[in-house]
């Protein structure tokens, strides 16, 4: 892994949400960078994920969700914009107000808010960095 890509992750690793399974909010055990972290992630839903999950994003295809390993991987600065701009709360905050939080991931990631959400992620990493961060709120 890049020196860049690790810095990125390890502040993103540093949001306790991001520390937990998007999915089934299992805490992950994986040291790396000197801390517990989810061992994989969906770069276009810009969320982190454990194995379990991992295994169950990989059957939706790599347009619903794209996975990484991040141990293993390298990382692309887009593939990281994505989970900057992303992250587990902001996406779980997301399906929350469409009441999809409980859903099956085999579902959830297939609706019209998830692609929608997926697009928005999308748009904002192409934007430059003041109109990119200038909220937290969509």
């Amino acid at each position: 892994m890049q020196l860049y890509g690790e810095e990125v992750l390890k502040t993103l690793l540093a949001d306790s949400y991001n520390g937990r399974c998007c999915d089934c909010g299992t805490l992950l055990a994986l040291t790396l960078l000197g801390q517990e972290e989810p061992h994989w992630v969906s770069i276009n839903n810009g969320v982190f994920l454990g194995d379990n999950c991992a295994r169950i994003h990989r059957t939706l295809g790599i347009l619903t969700s794209f996975i990484r390993s991040i141990p293993k991987d390298s990382w692309t600065d887009r593939q990281l914009e994505y989970l900057r701009i992303g992250g587990n709360k902001r996406f779980a905050d997301f399906m929350q107000s469409y009441d999809l939080n409980a859903v099956s991931p085999l579902i959830k990631y297939r609706t019209k808010a998830a692609e929608f959400y997926r697009q928005s992620v999308l748009v904002r990493s192409l934007h430059p960095l003041s109109l990119r961060h200038r909220s937290k709120e969509w």
